[in-house]
């Protein structure tokens, strides 16, 4: 399967055609929404994880998911999710 595929990824985003950049609040916030969206429960690892985030990051109300993430943070979850080899949510 071919994840690298722009009808396959959430944003349309490939990561090895974007170069990500370190930034915190990308980082964390595209975290949070793969964690939020993959883990496998409430007892899960990545549930856990996802909240030991959420005490940290203060997103706004307005935060609307993948679309309010910056280009970087879609690369960062897009590649997350090709990593862990999930099929995209869309």
């Amino acid at each position: 399967m071919n994840l690298l595929n722009n009808n396959n990824l959430k944003g349309g985003i490939a990561p090895e055609r974007f170069t990500m950049y370190f930034d915190r609040f990308d980082i964390a916030t595209a975290y949070y929404l793969f964690f939020i969206d993959y883990h496998e429960g409430q007892w899960s690892e990545k549930y856990r994880r996802s909240c030991k985030i959420e005490n940290y990051l203060n997103l706004s109300p307005m935060f609307k998911g993948y679309e309010s993430l910056t280009e970087n943070g879609k690369a960062i979850y897009d590649n997350l999710v090709q990593k862990e080899n999930f099929t995209p949510l869309v």
